[in-house]
């Protein structure tokens, strides 16, 4: 069968369905704020719905058939609002479909279907049942081959219902039904809060019974340490026969949490007593790492976040005891209003230092990509843009000093990351013409590698993350004594090990 294109976009309606639905409310798919803070930036549309808005467009088999097998691969995640190309092909029995993102496939699913008694949905409505009201946090590695979970599970029928109508998908509602299961079962009990969800196979059983709730019970099947992999293995039952095995691979994402600094009650040189630091992107992170160093050694510091405020006031509860005062002020530093505002909060600041950076997803310099890669540049590239061009004239009057936060990346692109690369270029030639026109100020630009942060919190590390602690030292320490005569400094720094 000739191979069809279609467009498809996911919503956040379908989403909350969805999780209302299978009961998978794992943060990651439902919680914006949770999500800012994992390198993906905003919530992830879950596997198991990508596969049934696949299935949805698979070409109809004759007659009334069911599932037999479905297996999907999710190579890439998936958000809401973006454009996104369905590819569908067939032949007889057997149906694929694949999600591509210009020509970056996102994930795959193949069904088999066959004509049997099980084409009648067999799960009779009741009460939704879900063991877990909230993913679990408490999942070890170290004890991968130990962990199990059973239960009773039955689904949300009303939203459910309501996600095929709207994704157009003729199931019966109780296979739909076990691939949500599958998405909960990974969500929410095994990893848990953690995972991500790499692979999901199912084998319907041909002649089911009739029930009102699924049994189940799931063990680990094996855990690959290299790659943060974990496979888990699970069957359910429906009324008092067995009616389908599935198969699980997920991938368990490192802890998004606030990291905890050094300890404070250390004694460190007060040489920035007295001086005032505006740092912008400083809830998380370097920005955070930053905060901390500055405030340890005596100075006052003006913390701006764009968002999150629990990450914020954690930060300014930690310190609340040290010599420098933290003040955290919430606002969007791309907007000039907002920049005056913390000029205004700051009175006459001695350093300006620019951390913040919109999140970002690989992209490929391609038509369906541009966009998106404009849209990357023009936000990273104005969040220091505009702090810059509304604090230079008074840094000028103070002979003040400006750290911005670039990436060895400028020297040493990655493939994948064009409008992150282009970005930062742009940025360092701008700091480049500012530091001519502003001869009385002091820059310095600084390439870290990846850091140890939660934004670069991926499950496959490409290379040793760098503790952005290390970075804050070397920002406080030239910040106290700058080389001499030396306008602009730019410097690169790598993890001890390489």
């Amino acid at each position: 069968m000739t191979a069809v294109d279609s467009p498809i976009v996911f919503r956040s309606d379908d989403v909350a369905d969805f999780a209302a639905a299978t009961g998978d409310v794992n943060p990651l798919h439902v919680s914006a704020d949770y999500a800012h803070r994992t390198p993906y930036g905003e919530p992830v549309v879950h596997g198991v719905l990508v596969a049934l808005a696949a299935l949805a467009r698979l070409p109809a088999p004759e007659g009334r058939a069911a599932l037999s097998h479905v297996s999907a691969v999710f190579s890439s995640p998936t958000f809401c609002d973006t454009r996104y190309v369905l590819t569908t092909h067939g032949a007889d029995n057997t149906h694929s479909a694949v999600l591509s993102d210009g020509s970056v496939p996102l994930a795959r699913v193949t069904a088999q279907f066959d004509r049997r008694p099980g084409s009648q949905n067999r799960l009779r409505e009741s009460e939704p049942r879900f063991s877990r009201q909230s993913a679990r946090k408490d999942f070890e590695p170290a004890s991968a081959a130990e962990a199990t979970a059973s239960g009773d599970w039955s689904p949300a029928a009303a939203p459910l219902r309501s996600l095929l109508r709207r994704l157009g998908l003729e199931l019966p509602l109780d296979q739909a039904a076990v691939l949500g299961w599958c998405s909960y079962l990974a969500g929410m009990e095994l990893p848990g809060r953690q995972a991500l969800l790499y692979r999901v196979e199912v084998d319907f059983d041909a002649d089911p019974a009739e029930g009102d709730r699924f049994g189940y019970r799931a063990s680990v099947d094996r855990f690959d340490h290299r790659f943060n992999r974990l496979g888990v293995k699970g069957e359910l039952s429906l009324g008092s026969r067995p009616y389908a095995t599935a198969s699980l691979v997920t991938l368990i994402r490192p802890a998004s949490e606030a990291r905890v600094g050094a300890d404070l009650s250390a004694p460190v040189a007060q040489d920035l007593r007295g001086r005032t630091a505006v740092v912008v992107g400083a809830s998380r992170g370097l920005g955070a790492a930053t905060v901390e160093a500055l405030a340890r050694r005596g100075a006052s510091v003006i913390g701006a976040y764009r968002s999150d405020h629990a990450a914020a006031e954690k930060l300014r509860v930690r310190l609340g005891g040290l010599t420098g005062a933290v003040h955290m002020v919430c606002g969007d530093l791309t907007d000039p209003a907002a920049a005056a505002s913390l000029l205004k909060e700051a009175d006459e600041p001695d350093f300006l230092i620019c951390n913040a950076s919109p999140p970002f997803q690989p992209l490929r310099v391609e038509p369906d990509h541009v966009d998106r890669i404009l849209d990357h540049i023009n936000d990273a590239t104005r969040l220091v843009a505009v702090p810059l061009a509304t604090f230079l004239p008074v840094l000028a009057r103070q002979s003040g000093r400006v750290v911005v936060i670039s990436s060895s990346f400028v020297e040493r692109p990655a493939p994948t990351w064009p409008h992150y690369v282009a970005a930062k270029q742009a940025i360092e030639g701008l700091v480049r013409v500012a530091s001519m026109q502003y001869p009385d100020v002091r820059f310095l630009v600084k390439r870290p590698p990846v850091l140890d942060t939660d934004l670069a919190a991926s499950p496959i590390a490409v290379e040793r993350p760098m503790a952005p602690e290390a970075i804050a030292d070397a920002i406080a320490n030239w910040l106290a004594a700058p080389p001499p005569d030396e306008v602009l400094t730019i410097e690169e720094q790598y993890p001890a090990s390489v």
